[in-house]
């Protein structure tokens, strides 16, 4: 599980900051972001009750397989996004020598 602090809830624009590492940062907070996806999907897995609905399991894979679905499209788009800047840098700093 992951500690629900004011910090860890606001890691979303952590890659933002002014003192950022390029990529690392960025890889952290995919990081973050998806292990707190996975702790709610997991309090919802065990608020269950007994004799609750038999679809429970289905409808929770569902809702899962949409946030992971988010997630790839919101992060995999970011880190293309951050090879291409690292790439551009690297040809840049080349050309300096």
């Amino acid at each position: 599980m992951i500690e629900q602090s004011d910090m860890v809830q606001d890691s979303d624009r952590w890659h933002l900051n002014e003192f950022a590492v390029p990529g690392v940062d960025l890889l952290l907070v995919a990081f973050v972001r998806l292990r707190i996806m996975s702790s709610e999907m997991l309090d919802l897995v065990f608020l269950g009750r007994p004799g609750s609905s038999q679809n429970r399991p289905e409808t929770l894979l569902k809702l899962l397989n949409s946030e992971i679905s988010r997630w790839e499209t919101k992060w995999y788009s970011l880190f293309d996004q951050g090879l291409e800047i690292l790439t551009s840098l690297r040809c840049f700093a080349d050309l300096s020598r």
